[in-house]
């Protein structure tokens, strides 16, 4: 379903057919960039003062489309990814030292 016309919907294509690969591939990451930067914005309006980490972001902005099993095995993906930039810091801050 969409709410732009035809035409409209033509002439952006064609402008964004012409951006090159790296034009488009900065203009996808701003627009995930924002995309999360709203979506922190309304957990935290959710719950103000609350202190949201990144599982509970996942959580709120994607438990209605994924289902429990698939949050969980999103969430644990996280926690590990966590866990290895946490040991990969103190790792860095060890041979730094």
């Amino acid at each position: 379903m969409s709410d732009t016309p035809v035409d409209v919907r033509s002439v952006l294509r064609a402008k964004l057919q012409s951006l090159s690969p790296e034009a488009r591939i900065r203009m996808a990451s701003g627009m995930f960039s924002g995309a999360r930067e709203l979506g922190r914005a309304g957990a935290q309006a959710a719950s103000p003062g609350a202190v949201w980490n990144r599982e509970q972001i996942l959580r709120y902005l994607y438990s209605t489309d994924l289902s429990p099993a698939a949050l969980t095995a999103a969430a644990q993906r996280l926690r590990r990814a966590s866990e290895d930039d946490t040991a990969g810091i103190a790792t860095s801050a060890s041979r730094s030292g």
